[in-house]
């Protein structure tokens, strides 16, 4: 990761990860994860920043009321659907993170209360998950290195 400061939070974020793993607190494991996805992505994006804020995404996000123009601040789903629609990572990655979002929003209560706790396997899941998207990235910089070369 380029950006020191993202850097940090996914490292804390992998730690705290690896020690809520070991007493099966599974909804801390997959919101632990869905925030060092986001923070990988907002690293691999800023670079790109200028094309993101020209893509598709870009322009509907500048649409909306709450809009900014700071990528730090997008929501974790816009993040998702430019760093799809820029090629950052595979398509085939898609569903499996529009269900870690989505499990993101358990934390608020209101939106619970029609779910189930999150099981040791859909927490485990969302750790591959997690490894996906990481492989896609280190796969594009392996891709970008070769083209500089």
């Amino acid at each position: 990761m380029q950006n020191e400061k993202l850097r940090a939070i996914a490292e804390r974020n992998a730690d705290e990860l690896s020690k809520v793993r070991s007493v099966g607190a599974h909804q801390c494991r997959q919101l632990l994860v869905s925030a060092i996805i986001e923070a990988v992505l907002l690293d691999a994006l800023q670079p790109l920043e200028r094309d993101v804020h020209k893509s598709r995404t870009g322009l509907r996000v500048k649409g909306k009321s709450n809009w900014s123009n700071e990528l730090m601040k997008w929501p974790l789903s816009d993040l998702i659907r430019v760093s799809l629609e820029l090629c950052v990572i595979n398509k085939r990655v898609q569903p499996y993170l529009d269900g870690v979002r989505l499990t993101r929003n358990l934390i608020h209560p209101g939106l619970a209360l029609d779910d189930d706790p999150i099981r040791e396997s859909e927490a485990a899941i969302a750790e591959e998950i997690l490894k996906m998207v990481i492989d896609d990235l280190q796969q594009k910089v392996r891709i970008t290195n070769l083209r500089q070369t």
